[in-house]
């Protein structure tokens, strides 16, 4: 907490590692978070399924709050709309944006952090739902993988700086 509050940043994304229930991240109030993948590390402690799995994840999620979501798999998205019913803002990428899931993995994490960058800053209007909008964002996806830790995307106005980890 206090390395965040010593940073010169408008936005900081935190990567929940190895549940979002049980993880260290849960102590930041997140104005908005992101479940971007279900995979089956960390069976031992978030269960051997999916919607297990995907149950203790949500454990990020606050009421009234935004979340997203970037699941290609009809099955979580099903089992999500159950958990998001009780009052989570919930926006899911694969239903924003059309072919979503036929873009690359690289551009889906670009377009997601990008999502969640507009909705923390509250940014996000109808105009974003409009297909001619949600088309432009779309062209300025990046066409090669990220090159590593601290690279820079820039687009117009808009920096993003990457410090990720194997999500």
């Amino acid at each position: 907490c206090q390395w965040v509050d010593q940073l010169p940043v408008d936005t900081v994304i935190l990567e929940v590692g190895l549940g979002g229930r049980l993880d260290a991240v849960n102590v930041f109030d997140a104005d908005v978070c992101g479940l971007m993948s279900i995979s089956r590390d960390h069976q031992e402690v978030l269960g051997p399924r999916y919607d297990l799995i995907l149950k203790e994840k949500f454990g990020i999620a606050r009421s009234n709050s935004p979340m997203i979501s970037s699941f290609c798999l009809d099955y979580l998205n099903e089992k999500l709309a159950r958990l998001s019913s009780c009052g989570v803002l919930w926006h899911n990428l694969k239903n924003i944006f059309e072919g979503f899931c036929k873009l690359s993995f690289e551009q889906r994490n670009f377009l997601s952090a990008w999502y969640l960058m507009k909705l923390s800053l509250e940014e996000t209007t109808e105009s974003y739902y409009e297909r001619d909008e949600r088309n432009k964002i779309l062209n300025l996806l990046p066409e090669k993988a990220m090159v590593g830790r601290g690279e820079v995307i820039s687009r117009k106005d808009f920096h993003l700086r990457i410090y990720g980890t194997h999500n």
